[in-house]
């Protein structure tokens, strides 16, 4: 099984609530799911149907916890994917399996090409100050 680098895919929060009445879940698979720019300049959360969120402390972001900062978990769109798959009950499905194989394997090939890119303009540059200098 090939595994794409973390540091190749663009990363976005996952944001999950802890909530002691529903348990805590990833927010965003809802209707009722919102989130909004607090007064005080946050990032908060709001439940449409019950109307309660982060804003006044009804609910609270899980989130990991370091001396001086709080930080959201990240995953990037493959991690979704596995997500939402588990979520649907198609995490095992052999489409979804060899779908996702063929996804990873599209960005692998573009990493690859991307790196070759970059390596040949690199030794273009490595030359010719070479030559000039």
């Amino acid at each position: 099984m090939r595994i794409l680098s973390q540091d190749k895919l663009t990363e976005l929060p996952v944001l999950r609530i802890k909530d002691s009445l529903m348990g805590d879940r990833v927010i965003g698979s809802n209707v009722h799911d919102i989130y909004i720019l607090g007064k005080d300049g946050g990032l908060h959360y709001l439940n449409t149907q019950g109307m309660i969120g982060t804003g006044y402390g009804e609910l609270e972001f899980e989130v990991e916890e370091y001396e001086c900062y709080k930080v959201f978990e990240s995953w990037n769109f493959i991690e979704l994917m596995d997500h939402d798959a588990k979520r649907l009950g198609i995490s095992e499905s052999e489409d979804y399996k060899k779908t996702k194989e063929k996804i990873k394997d599209i960005f692998t090939k573009a990493f690859n090409e991307k790196e070759e890119r970059k390596n040949k303009k690199l030794m273009e540059v490595l030359q010719k100050d070479f030559i000039e200098g």
